[in-house]
């Protein structure tokens, strides 16, 4: 018989101890630490494990976090003013991990090479229009998205956090939530305490990204990293609870099921002159995402020589594409026409039609639930061109279809900016546990 872990969001409250076996006051934050006391942190490998811990324990993976703590100052070394145009970019704790890989019980449950890249557009799909209008998380928002709710005033070298929290040298810190990594999102199963958790972790390979300045400075502000923490959150399980996990895991009938979510590189760069682009590689994946997009983020951001300066790494651009076909295994999925330029509004109405199904209906408008604004979207703050199969809340896996996607581009008069292509995409695994190494394993 199959034994189905629960969910992260049935324990989150601890309302009721029938619904998740959970001993009430149980819960508790362990704390991992990995000291790095350095500026010179670009690229570097910051790894945990997580063992030992009591068999009667439930890891809550959507409460899960790093923390980084931090001081700053400017490329002399001297601190940061309140006077001086130096702040933190915004979004700038999803700006520290480039590459991520989970291991659970020997088995990699998760692996993104693009792991900054990935948890931008998560930010953007997965957290609503009610987190955005009441501005309780501005640090890990781009401006964009506050002006279009009326939030006040966080400009590029304004007011608030993102420059008070670095200056006169004193240590801050910045939360990285891991929701986007497959057993630590809020709709993903919890993880029995039992089975030993790998993180691994590669840092931006460019700290200067990580601020935001105007044109007078000219050399990059330095961020030191005191150290990391990974804040882990278990709770402990009634008795009888526990030993009915401990006998599914011995007899590997333990059921999970987790979102994925993953960006991948679509190979060849659009030149600015390109009248029409085409991947020069597919992009397989292992059954049909939930929700996929593909975006252009420019070279001047994306791989820029000063990236501390102007618009945020990860903005994305239209690219003056006039139509868009995104192909399955050759056959056209979406095809989008007759987008006009970057700047044509109107042309971009069917696009956000197609957005409104990530959270399930016509919701793009006054609901707290909607992902991405429509003006934000259709102005071009947040460009990528959308496929969308269903909810992104569905919680009910479907069984395994790969499918392989290439994509085509016809610009007008050109692209108009160099850029790299990339897809990201979110879809949804049931797994089976295991305690034998290398037994933990995708089902569907």
């Amino acid at each position: 018989m199959q034994s189905l872990l629960p969910t992260n969001k049935h324990i989150k409250t601890f309302g009721s101890r029938m619904e998740s076996g959970v001993k009430p006051g149980s819960d508790r934050y362990d704390v991992y630490t990995r000291t790095l006391n350095t500026e010179n942190w670009g690229g570097r490998r910051v790894d945990f494990q997580v063992t030992n811990t009591s068999l009667n324990k439930l890891i809550v993976g959507s409460k899960c976090y790093l923390n980084f703590r931090c001081t700053a100052s400017k490329s002399d070394d001297s601190a940061i003013g309140a006077a001086d145009p130096i702040e933190l970019r915004e979004g700038a704790g999803n700006l520290f991990v480039t590459k991520a890989d989970v291991r659970v019980a020997g088995t990699t449950v998760f692996c993104d090479g693009f792991n900054d890249i990935t948890r931008h557009w998560y930010e953007r799909l997965a957290n609503t229009n009610e987190v955005r209008s009441g501005g309780s998380e501005e640090d890990r928002f781009i401006t964009s998205d506050e002006s279009v709710f009326g939030v006040a005033a966080n400009t590029v070298i304004g007011s608030g956090i993102r420059k008070e929290a670095i200056s006169e040298g004193k240590e801050f810190s910045i939360t990285r939530p891991l929701t986007e990594m497959a057993f630590f999102g809020p709709r993903d199963s919890a993880i029995p305490a039992s089975l030993p958790i790998v993180l691994n972790t590669t840092l931006n390979s460019r700290p200067a990204r990580l601020f935001n300045t105007d044109n007078t400075i000219v050399a990059a502000p330095k961020l030191k990293i005191i150290d990391v923490e990974l804040y882990v959150y278990t709770v402990e399980l009634e008795d009888a609870f526990a030993e009915q996990i401990k006998d599914a895991l011995r007899l590997g009938t333990l059921s999970a099921v987790t979102d994925k979510w993953a960006s991948t590189t679509l190979g060849n760069e659009v030149t600015a002159g390109n009248t029409s682009y085409r991947s020069s590689d597919s992009t397989l994946i292992e059954t049909v995402p939930d929700v996929l997009g593909v975006a252009f983020l420019p070279t001047d951001s994306y791989n820029s020589a000063t990236p501390w300066k102007g618009v945020h790494p990860l903005t994305t651009d239209w690219l003056n594409t006039n139509c868009i076909d995104i192909q399955a295994y050759g056959c056209s999925w979406r095809c989008y026409r007759n987008l006009g330029s970057n700047a044509d509004v109107g042309s971009k109405a069917v696009l956000s039609r197609e957005l409104k199904e990530v959270a399930g209906g016509d919701t793009m408008v006054g609901s707290g639930r909607s992902p991405i604004n429509t003006n934000v979207f259709s102005r071009g703050v947040l460009s990528f061109f959308p496929a969308v199969s269903r909810s992104i809340d569905e919680e009910t896996v479907v069984p395994p279809k790969p499918i392989s996607l290439t994509f085509h581009n016809v610009m007008s008069p050109n692209a108009g900016k160099q850029a790299q292509g990339h897809v990201f995409y979110k879809l949804r695994h049931q797994w089976n546990l295991s305690t034998e190494v290398g037994q933990t394993m995708i089902v569907k």
